[in-house]
């Protein structure tokens, strides 16, 4: 009976967790000054955004582990996108990672940051054709990376700093 009792009250545990987690659309059009619906700071506002896509992970432990149980209960992977160009439900991180896979968001995203990471600085105004050619290069390619790569240190942007006028 104890141990009845103890699993009902993490199941509960887990239950409230979600719970206290809004749906990504609220959040998206409530933040207010940093805080959703002025009723918390940014600091959670920020948690709140990203808690949502962190549920499709939840079969993976701190070491990086697959787990279809935490402390003896099935673990509830699934979420929704909302919000976004990859709308609807995931169950797990490889549905959660298909679903961003096909999003032209997370593909300028991606590109944007390699291409900051390449550069060692952000790409200034009169990079951004290079930018969207990446862009639209990389999605062609269904997010290949070492395609992406390629053609970042093969764009003059990479090889020749812009220095824009002021």
């Amino acid at each position: 009976m104890g141990r009845e009792r103890e699993r009902d009250s993490r199941l509960e545990s887990v239950r409230a967790r979600r719970a206290r987690t809004p749906d990504l659309e609220r959040r998206s059009s409530g933040i207010v000054g940093g805080c959703v619906d002025g009723a918390i700071g940014p600091v959670q506002a920020c948690h709140a955004a990203l808690n949502g896509f962190g549920f499709g992970l939840e079969n993976y432990n701190a070491a990086g582990e697959y787990q279809a149980t935490d402390d003896g209960l099935p673990v509830d992977a699934t979420g929704t996108i909302s919000g976004t160009d990859a709308n609807g439900p995931f169950n797990g991180g490889v549905a959660l990672s298909a679903a961003l896979a096909g999003s032209r968001v997370v593909h300028e995203c991606a590109t944007q940051e390699l291409l900051r990471y390449a550069l060692g600085r952000a790409p200034v105004d009169a990079e951004r054709p290079t930018v969207i050619r990446l862009t639209s290069d990389f999605t062609a390619s269904g997010g290949d990376i070492r395609a992406l790569l390629t053609d970042i240190i093969a764009s003059p942007t990479f090889r020749q700093r812009v220095v824009e006028d002021d």
